[in-house]
């Protein structure tokens, strides 16, 4: 009960009216108590949360759309993170990509705009997994953008020397 009326504060506080179905793609994820009640649902995916979704613009899929100019990867990445949440053993965990761009194409927000958040957050994102078919956040990095990373890190010399 709690958790729906977060989200439905979520809603009612956002910039615009733009919300015709609720859904956790609108949920305020930068609000403490936003990120309390996640942390109290899976605590290992708070690595995930600050780095990929919500740190109050320092998140990729927040700077994804700050360039985007719109908030489709930040919806997709809520959805996709309330797909993760569950710690159950044989639990279902994410996504298709045909079932994100369902589950958030509206009257306003063109599926294109979902399609383009969720392929930046592909490649931007650090713990956004994709296993079979199903998009997922796990506690763990995606070792493959770790590898990108730390290669733009090094440098040259070092580079060089290996």
């Amino acid at each position: 009960m709690q958790f729906t009326a977060r989200l439905l504060r979520s809603v009612w506080m956002r910039d615009t009216n733009d919300v015709f179905l609720i859904g956790t793609q609108h949920l305020n994820l930068n609000a403490v108590e936003m990120g309390d009640e996640i942390q109290r649902f899976n605590a290992a995916l708070l690595p995930a949360l600050v780095n990929d979704i919500a740190d109050h613009g320092n998140a990729r899929a927040e700077e994804i759309d700050a360039d985007l100019g719109c908030d489709a990867a930040g919806q997709v990445a809520k959805l996709v993170l309330s797909a993760s949440l569950s710690r159950a053993v044989g639990a279902r965990s994410g996504l298709t990509q045909e079932d994100i761009i369902e589950y958030l194409v509206a009257p306003h927000p063109k599926a294109d705009e979902f399609l383009a958040g969720l392929e930046r957050l592909r490649k931007r994102a650090w713990y956004l997994h994709r296993e079979n078919e199903q998009f997922y956040f796990k506690e763990t990095e995606n070792l493959g953008r770790r590898i990108k990373r730390d290669a733009r890190q090094a440098p040259p010399p070092k580079i060089e020397a290996a």
